[in-house]
């Protein structure tokens, strides 16, 4: 097998979820790309099952998911927020979602809402949000500049 080889499986339906017990189903380097499906994981108990296993499962398997939303708020359930790594948020944000940001950064709403105003310039500018990273290094703008959030911090 090639070494840079990766797996992909297409789910219109909930029922044709792998189950995690077999590890056969998830083969190492699996990307699991689950677009708009926040609502689903609160209201359907199997997808919200299959979610919350596969969250603690996939990175025993190198592989990695991806949540798409249009809202970073409280209404994610916590087993996702907390097993995020990296958030990537752009730049035209509600008052929830930039509230919800004080959960992983060290900064106040009005101090996050002053890094978004003096850096988001563009319609499709967006931050990368690496929830462990020192401070210099935790907020990357559009992958290409790092904002040190200590020139934020009041």
């Amino acid at each position: 097998t090639n070494r840079h080889e990766f797996n992909y499986m297409m789910v219109d339906d909930v029922n044709q979820l792998p189950k995690l017990d077999d590890r056969s189903k998830i083969k190492p380097h699996t990307l699991i790309v689950l677009d708009d499906a926040v609502n689903e994981i609160r209201e359907n108990k199997q997808f919200h099952d299959f979610c919350s296993r596969a969250f603690s499962y996939v990175r025993h398997r190198k592989s990695s998911i991806i949540i798409i939303t249009q809202k970073l708020e409280k209404t994610i359930p916590t087993f996702i927020r907390s097993n995020t790594t990296h958030f990537i948020i752009f730049g035209h944000q509600t008052l929830p979602s930039l509230t919800a940001l004080t959960n992983y950064l060290p900064l106040e709403y009005e101090e996050i809402k002053e890094m978004f105003k003096k850096n988001i310039k563009n319609p499709h500018d967006f931050f990368v949000i690496t929830k462990d990273a020192p401070d210099d290094k935790k907020v990357c703008l559009n992958f290409s500049q790092y904002i040190n959030i200590r020139d934020f911090s009041h």
